[in-house]
């Protein structure tokens, strides 16, 4: 019970996260981590219980671990380069002949 505390926990301060910066797709793929984390979770207490070898669901369940690593690695990267952005009052994206989206002062302040 403790392994499941263990993997599980983490996930909801992380989707927290996700979500207060309105990032449905990073949501997503951790509730597809915390699945794939489940499935190898599943498979190794089953090994477990029939004396079998656990070492595939553990492998499993590692590969879920480290692509929600992935995931938080990417949105954290993404995440400081957009606070970056509004510190220093740079546009957020270029447009060819458009214009410059710029936060006013007020706007960054909400943020």
């Amino acid at each position: 019970m403790q392994i499941v505390g263990t993997i599980t926990a983490p996930t909801p301060f992380v989707a927290a996260n996700f979500i207060i910066l309105d990032t449905i797709i990073f949501c997503c793929l951790d509730i597809i981590c915390l699945i794939v984390q489940a499935m190898g979770g599943l498979s190794a207490a089953h090994a477990a219980n029939t004396k079998t070898n656990a070492s595939m669901g553990a492998n499993i369940m590692l590969r879920g671990i480290s692509a929600q690593i992935f995931a938080i690695v990417v949105y954290v990267t993404l995440a400081v380069e957009t606070l970056l952005h509004l510190q220093y009052n740079l546009p957020l994206r270029h447009v060819g002949h458009g214009r410059i989206f710029i936060l006013e002062k007020s706007q960054r302040a909400q943020l």
